[in-house]
Formats: structure tokens, C-alpha cells, sequence
């Protein structure tokens, strides 16, 4: 027997998409939650930086839909936009540039609120989606100065040693929790 007599054997699902999208303007999805990490590249210093995060990809697959969004500190204050990605592998962001010496922050939110103001709390459109992420950074540096350092070091100031030959540096891939 026909489940909806007259309606060609059409089978209905609820809450359909414009009850979701009613639903949502009586009960705003207001996500504005929006995580910012900051470094600092020394003077007279440049490079590499790649920045990626891992949401949809991770092992529990995360529904945040990110924007990844690199700012550098303005001298007189506030901030100005070097990158930005909403979507590289599928909802998950990836931006890459070439860094001068200076201040930067790197800003990880869920799309929808993009036109949040760094400067200013609570501000922004609020995202449409929530969940864990991964953020990796990669930073090469490309000019060297005297003096200085790229290793990563132990709090004894012993440099880590990634590949294991024996000297300090080499490449090693990993994560820190």
C-alpha cells in the first residue's frame, strides 16, 4: 500500500532541510568561538610558513567546517591580513606565505564567522559548525643570521636531535600533545 495515497509513492523525512533552515532562525546556530596563536619571527629574519588544519580528516571524523586566517601585527596596533583559506581538503584549511620579521597570529574559527574582529570579543556572524580540530605549522626559516639557532631545544638548552644521527637538527615529523 501506498504510504501517501496521491503523492506518487513520495516518502517523507523529517526534520527536512527547511525545517533545519527555519530551525536555525529561531534558534541561531551563534558559534563565535575563535582560537588564536601568535609567534613572533625575529628581527632580520624571513621564511616559510605552511599552516593546515585537520578536522574532517581526523581518525573521529570532527563536523567543524575551519577557516584558517594568518594576521600580522599593524606597528601602531590592531592587525592586517596576510592569508586566509576556508575550504583546501574538503572542509579542512591550508594556507602557505612568506613571512618577514614581525608578529603574526594565526586564527582558526568555523565558517560563517569570518568577519570576526581580532581586537574585539564576541564579535564576528557565528560559524555553523563545531567540533575538534588538529592545527599544524610548519615554519622554514630562509634567511640565516649569525648567532642564531633553528633547532628545537630541551629546557637544559640541549638541542633535540629529530633523525637521530647524531647531530643536532635533521627532519622528523611529529606532534606534540
Amino acid at each position: 500500500a501506498d504510504p501517501n495515497p496521491g503523492l506518487g509513492g513520495v516518502e517523507f523525512f523529517f526534520p527536512g532541510d527547511a525545517d533545519v533552515l527555519h530551525g536555525q532562525y529561531m534558534y541561531r546556530p551563534d558559534n563565535r568561538d575563535v582560537d588564536t596563536y601568535s609567534f613572533t619571527i625575529p628581527a632580520g629574519q624571513a621564511g616559510h610558513l605552511t599552516a593546515e588544519t585537520i578536522a574532517e580528516r581526523l581518525p573521529n571524523s570532527s563536523n567543524l567546517d575551519t577557516v584558517l586566517t594568518l594576521m600580522k601585527q599593524k606597528p601602531g596596533g590592531g592587525a592586517e591580513v596576510v592569508a586566509s583559506n576556508n575550504d583546501n581538503q574538503s572542509v579542512d584549511s591550508y594556507l602557505s606565505a612568506e613571512l618577514t620579521e614581525g608578529t603574526y597570529f594565526v586564527s582558526v574559527t568555523g565558517k560563517g564567522n569570518e568577519d570576526f574582529d581580532p581586537v574585539i570579543p564576541n564579535t564576528g556572524s557565528g560559524a555553523t559548525s563545531q567540533g575538534v580540530y588538529q592545527l599544524k605549522l610548519d615554519f622554514k626559516p630562509t634567511v640565516a643570521t649569525a648567532g642564531l639557532k633553528f633547532t628545537i631545544e630541551d629546557t637544559s638548552g640541549t638541542a633535540l636531535d629529530g633523525d637521530g644521527d647524531g647531530m643536532a637538527g635533521g627532519n622528523f615529523n611529529f606532534w606534540f600533545r
